[in-house]
């Protein structure tokens, strides 16, 4: 799960983790069918190597509600302890990866 693969981030008692939140704190359901949607998004707003700025995956799976408790500070965190992206940019595996990883 998020928060805990990051030793310098470890979770709070309330689901918060210095100041932020875990991404399995706050109640999001990745349903299939939300999969799918956000799957289908990410292709068509991909660039010629399959790849999506972080920035933009960040606004493609999550809605106005769930960023307001989920920043993309803790975003960024939990992509770079989970998925170690080798630019600013993501592959659909690795934000499958992310989901499955922290969901």
């Amino acid at each position: 799960p998020c928060c805990v693969t990051s030793p310098r981030r470890r979770p709070r008692a309330n689901g918060t983790r210095n100041g932020g939140r875990c991404l399995s704190a706050v109640n999001m359901d990745f349903d299939e069918t939300r999969k799918a949607d956000a799957k289908a998004a990410f292709e068509q707003q991909s660039n010629t190597n399959g790849k999506l700025e972080f920035r933009k995956v960040y606004e493609l799976l999550f809605q106005a509600e769930e960023r307001k408790e989920y920043s993309l500070n803790d975003f960024q965190e939990d992509l770079k302890a989970t998925v170690k992206p080798a630019d600013d940019s993501l592959t659909w595996s690795e934000v499958e990866k992310f989901l499955e990883e922290n969901l």
